[in-house]
């Protein structure tokens, strides 16, 4: 394979790889033996290769011999490897792999049966594995971004033997951002990181990326948003229907766009690039550099550029999603019951803390069963989301509503007395049995239960409020039943009963 690149570009590009991921990196033949080696390797992983290198060698050729795009595995000693295959003219002729990766899951296991297998004293070898730092998920994904990028690009460059070096430069770029961005899911970090990054490297004199509703800018001139708004409007409009960049050396001249108001004031030169993701436009990258300045020359780097950024935005959304659709409802929109769990843990935690009340209410539908077997399932859904609107539109904000399972809801009320805490379920009570259902008049029966010092544990508040809920059925239903609980040691006491007593 050594032939058919360019060795001293291969090394360096891989020698900085290596340095970015803090790992030792590998390239191999079809035969799993190494032709580039770059990084220091851990004392653990010098070891096996030392006593075992035919195993070594085994577990490469495999991960070369793999078909295609980023792989993961584990090695026959326990630690990770992620590896992507070296296409040459058309031909697999080996693999990149960042080796030594010790993962969250335990490895001790593994590297006992290594020791066997080898021939070395089990506990010289579990002995090193602490000194191998631990790689989080984060950093597994940041791996396969960068090796991707590595693998896509490197051997087309090595294998032309550059001497031009600009695009191998550019490469290098390229390894800084992602470096650089990591791995975030948050859409505020990735799109600030890219406009820092892209005012440092291209030396820009202002910079301002668009995605969806969210639009950032980074601009050193005051009033430069207002200057700037209609021109990057107009740019958007050429650029989502073309689906191709534009590049003025001067805005202000050009024939439509310097009409344009504000644009007078725009003395620069001006690069706008699609963000494009699955064959849609789905934001705008716009670069101002020196006036005359031709930013054409960065296009093919830039471009490269927006769709790693276009990928991690695409991912930040996939997460976005997983989050909410982890905690939320979809039939009702509110909390879910995993979500309430955690919550009522760790406001009841927090307000014991401090001896402060919490309450929760919990409630269900009266007769729900009867209304589905008499309207139908579909009909029992949409009772239950409209049900979900008018929670959230009946409680305070810092009020947490959710969907406890089948018709049943809870609130929890953060530093709520027990005055307060009836007052609210009687509104919902009142706002339900007022509303116009469709089908028929629908009404709920609610419990409430209010620890005064927030010493009972969650687990037995949601026991007795639940207790409460039965007691407002067997009273008849469409109402409200409150207990107290003054200490966890004193027990529970119905308020009806308490009535006449001041509570504190």
């Amino acid at each position: 394979m050594r032939e058919l690149v360019d060795a001293e570009t291969w090394q360096s590009v891989q020698d900085r790889l290596s340095a970015l991921l803090g790992l030792p990196v590998v390239t191999v033949d079809m035969q799993g033996q190494v032709v580039f080696k770059s990084g220091q390797f851990p004392f653990f992983c010098e070891l096996v290769m030392k006593r075992g290198a035919h195993f070594c060698t085994l577990c490469r050729q495999d991960w070369a011999d793999k078909a295609s795009g980023v792989y993961q595995d584990s090695c026959h000693a326990g630690l990770y490897s992620v590896s992507a295959p070296i296409i040459i003219n058309d031909r697999k002729v080996g693999a990149i792999i960042v080796e030594s990766i010790r993962s969250e899951q335990r490895m001790n296991d593994a590297a006992a049966k290594a020791a066997v297998l080898i021939g070395v004293g089990q506990e010289e070898l579990v002995d090193e594995i602490p000194r191998i730092p631990i790689q989080g998920a984060a950093q597994l994904q940041s791996i396969r971004h960068l090796l991707e990028l590595f693998a896509a690009t490197l051997p087309k460059l090595a294998s032309e033997k550059l001497k031009d070096k600009r695009e191998l430069q550019q490469l290098g770029v390229l390894f800084d951002f992602l470096n650089e961005m990591s791995v975030t899911f948050d859409l505020s970090k990735i799109l600030n990181t890219t406009l820092n990054f892209c005012m440092k490297t291209f030396l820009l004199q202002d910079c301002s990326i668009r995605y969806g509703e969210n639009e950032v800018r980074f601009a050193f001139l005051e009033n430069r948003n207002d200057a700037c708004r209609p021109l990057e409007d107009a740019l958007w409009a050429h650029v989502s229907n073309s689906r191709m960049p534009l590049f003025l050396e001067d805005v202000r001249t050009d024939f439509l766009l310097g009409q344009l108001p504000g644009v007078s004031a725009v003395a620069n030169s001006v690069f706008a690039l699609p963000i494009i993701w699955n064959g849609v436009v789905k934001g705008m990258l716009v670069m101002y550099g020196k006036l005359g300045e031709n930013l054409q020359q960065y296009e093919d780097v830039i471009f490269a550029l927006t769709q790693r950024v276009e990928a991690a935005l695409a991912a930040a959304k996939k997460y976005k999603d997983a989050q909410e659709t982890a905690v939320t409802d979809k039939l009702t929109g509110l909390y879910n019951k995993h979500y309430f769990q955690e919550t009522f843990k760790n406001e009841v935690a927090r307000a014991a803390k401090f001896k402060r009340p919490t309450a929760l209410l919990i409630f269900d539908v009266d007769h729900f069963k009867s209304y589905n077997d008499t309207f139908g399932h579909p009909e029992g859904d949409k009772l239950l989301a409209q049900m979900g609107t008018t929670l959230k539109d009946t409680v305070g904000a810092i009020d947490t509503c959710c969907r406890y399972g089948g018709e049943e809801f809870v609130v929890v009320l953060p530093e709520a007395k027990p005055e307060h805490a009836m007052a609210v379920a009687e509104r919902i009570r009142a706002a339900v049995e007022a509303k116009e259902w469709p089908n028929r008049k629908t009404t709920i029966s609610v419990g409430v239960i209010t620890c005064m010092n927030s010493s009972a544990s969650p687990d037995f508040m949601l026991k007795e409020a639940d207790r409460a809920l039965y007691k407002s059925k067997h009273l008849g239903r469409n109402r409200v039943t409150g207990f107290i609980i003054v200490d966890k040691n004193l027990g529970t006491i119905d308020a009806s009963e308490a009535s006449g007593q001041k509570v504190q």
